[in-house]
């Protein structure tokens, strides 16, 4: 845990929540995560500082498998610490679930 809390320096305070959680679970929704898009890029260390630039706030971004479970996720979520983006690997299934109900800053990148 405590590995886990140094890696995650910098990152807001609801991103660092659904992480800690999803550790936790191997179901449901949290079970989707696959990590923030900084950690799943493997880059050389002279091209990190450009490919960080280039990334920007997307970097924190909580990479997801599918949206479907999410949706439902956040239609109902608890109040999350901060602010949280995701970005998912099932690009074409969300505009038929979309729900115009849910907040548009909970699903940002």
């Amino acid at each position: 845990m405590e590995e886990l809390e140094k890696r995650l320096e910098g990152v807001s305070a609801g991103v660092k929540q659904l992480l800690v959680e999803a550790r936790a679970t191997s179901t449901g929704p949290l079970a989707e995560i696959r990590g923030l898009v900084a950690d799943l890029l493997r880059v050389s260390v002279d091209d990190a500082p450009l490919v960080e630039i280039a990334l920007g706030e997307t970097a924190q971004c909580l990479v997801v498998a599918s949206s479907t479970p999410w949706l439902d996720y956040l239609a109902d979520a608890p109040t999350l610490a901060g602010r949280v983006g995701f970005v998912r690997l099932d690009p074409a299934q969300l505009r038929s679930r979309w729900n115009p109900s849910i907040s548009m800053t909970s699903w940002e990148c």
